[in-house]
């Protein structure tokens, strides 16, 4: 049965006079990135990691908040400790970075700055630690994405990955994220 509202729409409703509605299910980074062309990867690598070293920093420059949804690193050391830092300051040492648009049709580009790679991202301040992870025998290739689109950077917020403790040697970091919209 189809029926008129107050807006002059035809809608279908049931016996009941229950409204039938569809509804897609879809993650909301897969939406953001479809539909909006606003979800982006930054990707660093450092082929000679050491323990202590900042491998990639991500600073909001927008006004629209931006949410990491995922964190990938991988490594070849057996007993890493990767950790996520909120940090303040300027990543100036290291080679700038441009986030891929995941959306290949897309021309929108991240407003935001972000580096990393070989030697470390230079002078940061580490201003809270959010989480920690290992990387071993077992956990070579890691993903972190446990906060449900809740990581959330305002304008100028900063976060960075460190490379915390393991023997050196390869190893890399990505950051998945989109605008908060």
């Amino acid at each position: 049965m189809y029926n008129k509202g107050i807006s002059g729409n035809i809608a279908d409703v049931n016996e009941f006079h229950q409204l039938l509605t569809r509804t897609v299910n879809e993650q909301r980074p897969a939406y953001i990135s479809r539909t909006l062309g606003k979800a982006f990867i930054a990707h660093a690598d450092d082929a000679d990691v050491a323990a202590g070293e900042f491998i990639l920093w991500l600073r909001n420059d927008s006004d629209i908040p931006i949410t990491i949804n995922s964190i990938f690193t991988f490594n070849v050391d057996a007993n890493a400790i990767w950790k996520l830092h909120k940090v303040t300051g300027i990543g100036d040492t290291a080679a700038a970075i441009i986030p891929v648009n995941l959306n290949f049709s897309s021309g929108n580009v991240a407003d935001v700055t972000c580096r990393g790679g070989a030697g470390g991202v230079g002078t940061i301040v580490t201003a809270g630690e959010v989480t920690t992870w290992g990387g071993g025998v077992t956990y070579f290739n890691t993903v972190v994405n446990w906060w449900l689109d809740a990581l959330t950077l305002g304008k100028n917020d900063a976060v960075a990955i460190e490379f915390d403790a393991g023997t050196g040697s390869r190893a890399s970091a990505s950051i998945m994220f989109h605008d908060s919209v």
